[in-house]
């Protein structure tokens, strides 16, 4: 079978109760909570955007003359509409939060907050990560891939054979790196990656970590990548120091399937937080959509991967990882929610086939063609299936 290899990179996982029932309010369990800024979701329906924010202009306007009148309150403001979602951001909302949990079209809403997605970098660090020599590095991860036996051990720290891909594998596919951005000039991207939307105020459209810019080598770099034609687009979610917010990133993921639509694409968020019930919401509309979103199972070997969001995300595909001796790698999470594992510290690998054409038949092919049973260690209810591209 020809498959078209793409790359779905994972890397540091870091980081919100449940809600049945319309108006709850969630909080988040972990981060640092954001004063006055609010995820709003509604009731599916296609009138609830509409008929929300016509009741959010009469509270809005209510606010203004008592503010006018007696100080003090500050009117609340929509600072995003995920029309895609089916909600809003907004900010300036703690006066007027119980009002708007009372509305017949909201669901719920959730606090924004503000976490460690990923670990900072040193700033005299981040010039190689940036630019790193691809062409000294082993690629163990890449050969595994490709063999259903364990890797030589002298292949662990040299480069061995040279990876074989099918040239034109990616051609066609639209990979959306959901990340800290992507520096789109280097060589490595040969022309194909490009900025999406930046959801950082105030910070320049490219990459100032490293992570994403990683993340999109071994996704379809020159010499890094395996989807070596896929087109990249950044979506730059989490700032220089490793930070994001709620908020933030269901923002990118909401211009992502608007972006997206009508394309043959995928997502990768190499990131995530415990668990957020609007996180795993957006997550589930892309892939309802048609729109594949790869994700880390977490970096906690302590953890159960469905605690953690996106990973617990119930259409999120979910990888765990391995090492180079067929077990899963140190810092992995683990559970049932994880769909597959996948060899590399850094990266895990999915492919697609022009036959495919849906999340469901995308995911399924994955498993189908997966090689059983061959890792081992503390499996703690993760599939034993090993990514196999062929």
């Amino acid at each position: 079978m020809k498959f078209l290899g793409l790359l779905a990179v994972v890397a540091y996982m870091a980081v919100s109760s449940t809600v049945d029932a319309a108006g709850v309010f969630v909080q988040p369990k972990v981060g640092t909570p954001i004063p006055g800024k609010y995820i709003v979701m509604l009731k599916q329906g296609t009138a609830a955007i509409d008929s929300f924010e016509t009741k959010f202009s009469t509270i809005l306007h209510r606010t203004r003359v008592l503010n006018a009148s007696q100080g003090g309150h500050r009117p609340p403001k929509i600072t995003e509409r995920l029309e895609e979602l089916n909600g809003f951001t907004i900010e300036d909302g703690d006066d007027d939060l119980q009002e708007l949990l009372g509305l017949d079209e909201v669901d719920y809403i959730e606090q924004d907050a503000t976490f460690k997605v990923i670990a900072d970098v040193a700033a005299d660090a981040r010039p190689a990560l940036l630019n790193r020599n691809w062409e000294k590095l082993p690629n163990w991860g890449h050969l595994r891939i490709t063999q259903r036996n364990r890797v030589k051990s002298e292949c662990v720290h040299r480069r061995c054979a040279t990876y074989k891909y099918p040239k034109q594998a990616g051609a066609g596919i639209t990979a959306y790196v959901v990340d800290t951005g992507i520096q789109t000039h280097n060589s490595e991207f040969e022309g194909r990656a490009r900025l999406g939307k930046n959801f950082i105020k105030g910070s320049p459209d490219t990459d100032e970590h490293g992570h994403g810019t990683h993340v999109a080598s071994v996704l379809g770099g020159r010499l890094a990548g395996v989807a070596k034609k896929v087109s990249l687009v950044d979506v730059k979610v989490i700032d220089k120091t490793g930070n994001a917010t709620t908020a933030g990133i269901i923002a990118g993921l909401n211009w992502v399937r608007r972006n997206a639509r009508g394309k043959r694409a995928i997502v990768n968020m190499s990131l995530g937080t415990e668990h957020s019930k609007a996180l795993n919401a957006a997550v589930d509309a892309l892939a309802k959509a048609n729109i594949p979103v790869f994700v880390a199972a977490g970096n906690d070997p302590a953890t159960n991967s469905c605690d953690y969001s996106p990973a617990g995300a119930p259409l999120a595909f979910a990888v765990a990882a391995s090492n180079v001796n067929d077990t899963i790698a140190e810092f992995s999470s683990f559970g049932k929610c994880v769909d597959l594992i996948a060899p590399g510290v850094a990266a895990v690998y999915m492919s697609m086939d022009r036959n495919l054409h849906t999340t469901t038949q995308v995911y399924n092919k994955l498993k189908q063609t997966a090689t059983p049973s061959k890792i081992s260690g503390p499996l703690r209810g993760t599939p034993n299936l090993l990514l196999y591209l062929a």
